[in-house]
């Protein structure tokens, strides 16, 4: 298979190297030379060129690895240089909004496919891509018509089956919702955290340790990132938003009525046996400190 991948960052050079090594051929596309000389160099891709182009696009499948805001343009200018009809899969991490706007443009060439790899990291750049990144990691796939869908799925199956990764179909509109909940939603609760610890982070940096760092980790992608996640997927983040203050505000009752059966439940989220012992112990520290 003869692919061409658009944006050598994490994601673009981590796909590049795992379908390079699996014997397919490999052109990448990028803004600076010497990001596609380093490519080369680390046997990321075969070929390189600077911007999009009709001999860069001679392939089977052309993937679209770059931020958000940048998708649809790409892929308008993709259009403009193909010679044949082609797949493009692109690997953001918003679907509708982008696949609607498409869905109005006038593609003659390009056989598009919404695509999202469950993966990735916080760090960006070449220097940082993974040599197994997707493997057994979910890769979404958002088809916009039956159509499309039998033209396109031998191709993207075969993708997603030499990144080893795991294949699953949705809507555009069930990817935003239970991305929102998965990825987006945590992103911003991490947000929260260490914005709050910044207010204080002379004196909190003494005790923050690994288990604040973990919990935070995500919260040091890049800040274009999370505002275009915030604004292209908000239909489905609002309503889980609303959620995290409802739910906020029921463990905000709990501890002020002091329901030591509420608590327990609220924190098994393992859901092991209700141990009546465990909630004896809640309820003795409550009567001896009953002003605590």
């Amino acid at each position: 298979m003869k692919v061409c991948i658009v944006g050598l960052g994490l994601i673009g050079a981590s796909l590049a190297w795992q379908l390079k090594a699996k014997g397919h051929t490999v052109t990448g596309i990028a803004r600076r030379q010497e990001t596609l000389d380093l490519a080369i160099s680390r046997k990321v891709i075969d070929k390189g060129y600077v911007e999009v182009c009709p001999s860069a696009l001679q392939v089977d499948l052309v993937i679209v690895a770059l931020p958000l805001e940048l998708i649809v343009s790409t892929i308008l200018q993709i259009e403009g240089c193909l010679s044949a009809p082609t797949i493009v899969i692109d690997v953001g991490s918003v679907k509708t909004q982008i696949m609607k706007d498409l869905e109005t443009r006038n593609l003659n060439k390009t056989i598009f496919v919404g695509g999202h790899p469950m993966a990735g990291s916080e760090k960006t750049g070449i220097d940082n891509f993974q040599k197994e990144l997707f493997k057994n990691k979910p890769f979404i796939v958002c088809y916009p018509s039956i159509p499309v869908r039998l033209k396109a799925t031998k191709i993207i199956m075969e993708l997603v089956r030499e990144l080893e990764a795991r294949y699953l179909e949705l809507s555009a509109e069930e990817h935003d919702r239970q991305v929102a909940i998965i990825s987006h939603l945590p992103y911003l609760m991490a947000n929260i955290l260490f914005n709050l610890y910044l207010k204080d982070e002379k004196t909190l940096k003494q005790v923050a340790s690994t288990g604040f760092m973990d919990t935070t980790r995500v919260a040091h992608s890049d800040p274009l990132w999370g505002a275009m996640v915030v604004l292209m997927n908000k239909q489905s983040l609002i309503p889980q938003i609303d959620a995290v203050i409802s739910s906020l505000q029921s463990l905000k009752a709990d501890i002020l009525t002091i329901d030591p059966k509420a608590l327990f439940k609220r924190f098994n989220v393992d859901h092991v046996n209700e141990d009546p012992a465990k909630i004896e112990l809640i309820k003795k520290w409550i009567q001896e400190y009953p002003k605590a």
